[in-house]
């Protein structure tokens, strides 16, 4: 399915029933700046396809970013970041906490999610969704729609992240995309 109408983007459901939307949650320990390209946290999706091998490509649209945490030590804004010119997966990751189709019995996401990664170069874009705060030790994990805002392409990446490093954070965060043919 192509996405030609805002209608469209806005239909989670149509999306979910053909198979097309997936879910990623990683469960991290610091929260590192959308600026920095080493060990970034996660979730991280890699759109991978189109490279070598992989010759079906799609655009990675995400619909929607959930944080919550347990405990902080630090204030800060938490978001979704995004990268070009990342033409291979990105280097010294760890496997992601649990990704998949949420369709039940849907395929597996041809993107690649990690729950942290160094990729090639830093992040060119900052969406803020999330702002943490000292006064409590736990939040809630809020769904945040993003609705087709932030698209990632073949050759780049998109993180949960934050707008400068917050250390002693522990929280788990999950993107939600469709990936549409490209």
């Amino acid at each position: 399915m192509y996405l030609d109408s805002q209608s469209s983007i806005d239909s989670y459901y149509s999306l979910a029933q053909q198979g097309q939307v997936f879910s990623a949650m990683s469960s991290v320990t610091a929260v590192v700046a959308y600026s920095t390209a080493s060990a970034l946290t996660g979730p991280l999706l890699w759109n991978g396809t189109g490279s070598t091998g992989n010759t079906s490509r799609v655009m990675a649209v995400l619909l929607g970013v959930s944080i919550g945490w347990t405990t902080t030590g630090a204030t800060g804004v938490m978001g979704v970041a995004t990268g070009i010119g990342q033409t291979s997966a990105p280097s010294s990751t760890t496997a992601i906490t649990v990704a998949g189709n949420t369709l039940a019995n849907g395929k597996a996401p041809v993107c690649n999610v990690y729950n942290v990664g160094t990729v090639s170069n830093a992040g060119t874009t900052f969406v803020g969704t999330h702002s943490i705060s000292t006064a409590g030790t736990a939040a809630v994990g809020c769904f945040v729609p993003l609705d087709g805002l932030i698209q990632v392409p073949p050759g780049c990446w998109a993180a949960v992240c934050g707008a400068a490093a917050i250390a002693s954070v522990l929280y788990k965060a999950s993107l939600v995309w469709a990936e549409i043919p490209y």
